[in-house]
């Protein structure tokens, strides 16, 4: 059922509003986990559906979310599985729009090397160039990623420049400028003409939900801060920075304290505008 997809699609390209869709989780009767189904396939026609429906209303499709963690893939990650994916989504969606983009779903930072748990979104990159000779290559416009700071500022990162803690401070994985260190694997693998698109990035600030503790060590202020920071850094540093996402508007309206995605909003509960809201508003563009 398309219905409410196709009002909100119809919404944003009547305000002129250019939308990146995340296509994620399968369907219960292609994998009973919501992972990614084992036969691409139907994926591939899916994708060619949505591209030829929403062509010209959605400019980028973003292919599986987070795909180095197991619990995003139905309890284990598989780079060969999500290359097949990502092969047959692309296909789909040039046959549907040739315009469209297709973007490598977003990494997730991580330092962990356990696929019942996570791959090292480095690692993972290093894994989807080297197999099949690196068929990836193919198969993507874009690179998609989701870097989060934890509680260090932007400019810093392990080693060089670590972060002021206390923790996360030992693993570049707890920094922004992550970012730069999977732009060098793409040079490394001959995709430079690629950008890097943050389609998720942000700051947390303090909250009750379990394993976000580090946000209880950022002021919102400091997240206004280190947002308006990110932009700068990509804007005068990173040339191959494409588009830039923030997570997020408004979780804080729709969720519970308890809730992992309420702290990193931009809105309080209640609508009004936090420091980061205005501090994006009134940056130069």
């Amino acid at each position: 059922d398309t219905h409410a997809l196709d009002r909100i699609l119809d919404t944003t390209s009547k305000n002129g509003i250019k939308v990146v869709v995340s296509v994620v989780k399968a369907p219960t009767w292609a994998d009973p986990n919501g992972g990614i189904p084992a036969d691409p396939a139907p994926f591939g026609k899916l994708m060619e559906f949505l591209a030829r429906r929403y062509a010209g209303k959605v400019q980028a499709w973003e292919i599986w979310n987070e795909q180095n963690l197991a619990y995003e893939t139905g309890g284990h990650v598989d780079v060969g599985r999500y290359v097949a994916l990502l092969k047959a989504g692309y296909q789909g969606v040039k046959r549907g729009d040739p315009k469209a983009i297709v973007l490598f779903g977003g990494l997730t930072p991580t330092g962990v090397m356990d696929p019942s748990i996570a791959i090292d979104d480095v690692e993972y990159l290093r894994q989807a160039y080297a197999y099949k000779n690196g068929e990836i290559k193919q198969y993507f416009d874009h690179l998609a990623t989701h870097p989060g700071g934890t509680l260090n500022p932007p400019d810093t990162l392990w080693p060089e420049r670590p972060g002021p803690g206390p923790g996360w401070l030992d693993h570049p994985s707890f920094y922004f400028r992550r970012v730069e260190q999977l732009r060098q694997v793409m040079v490394e693998n001959g995709d430079a003409a690629k950008q890097v698109w943050l389609t998720e990035f942000g700051w947390s600030t303090a909250n009750q939900a379990p394993g976000y503790e580090y946000g209880n060590f950022i002021s919102e202020q400091q997240q206004a801060q280190y947002l308006v920071r990110a932009f700068q850094i990509a804007r005068t540093q990173w040339p191959w920075v494409g588009v830039m996402l923030v997570w997020n508007l408004n979780f804080s309206t729709i969720t519970q304290p308890s809730d992992e995605k309420y702290p990193w909003s931009v809105v309080s509960a209640d609508w009004s505008p936090r420091p980061a809201y205005r501090a994006l508003q009134e940056m130069p563009k």
